[in-house]
């Protein structure tokens, strides 16, 4: 795996890490302000939002830190580059990784939610806008970063030897 590679699946293992932690915190702070968040919502008793908040704020957690560790071996090199299994790995972290960052956009929108319905969605929508701009110019470097590992292999491969 080139370098320019393993450092954008390192940047991602951190990012990942860091956000999971920060959830777990957030958490923690949610809990003790439990009466913010006990919002009455359409036929649902008042302590159903806290409820699902903290849900999915877990969930959240969990799936960034599951995200961090499996980038723990995908970055290193550790899976298979050319391999089925290993491609298909790289794909399911990835994915881990998109769902985690959608997930997160989504427990910072529900925060605000309970003290500005308009604040609340207007995150939303432009994490959500921010979220698939971003995502798509990652997964464009990421395919260049293997494009090039491809070529330089090729050439390598291909050049004369003494």
């Amino acid at each position: 795996m080139s370098e320019r590679v393993a450092d954008l699946y390192h940047q991602q293992q951190i990012s990942a890490g860091v956000l999971g932690g920060l959830v777990v915190v957030s958490m923690v702070l949610v809990s003790q302000a439990r009466s913010k968040y006990e919002v009455h919502v359409l036929w649902y008793p008042r302590d159903t939002y806290f409820d699902g908040l903290m849900l999915l704020m877990g969930l959240t957690s969990l799936v960034l830190v599951a995200t961090s560790w499996s980038l723990g071996y995908v970055a290193p090199g550790f899976t298979s580059e050319s391999g089925p299994r290993g491609r298909r790995f790289r794909r399911v972290v990835l994915s881990m990784n998109r769902v985690g960052l959608a997930m997160v956009l989504l427990v910072v929108a529900l925060l605000i939610v309970p003290f500005s319905l308009v604040a609340g969605v207007s995150t939303l929508l432009v994490g959500a806008v921010m979220f698939i701009v971003v995502d798509e110019l990652r997964l464009a470097a990421l395919r260049e970063a293997h494009k090039e590992l491809r070529e330089a292999q090729a050439a390598e491969q291909q050049a004369p030897t003494d």
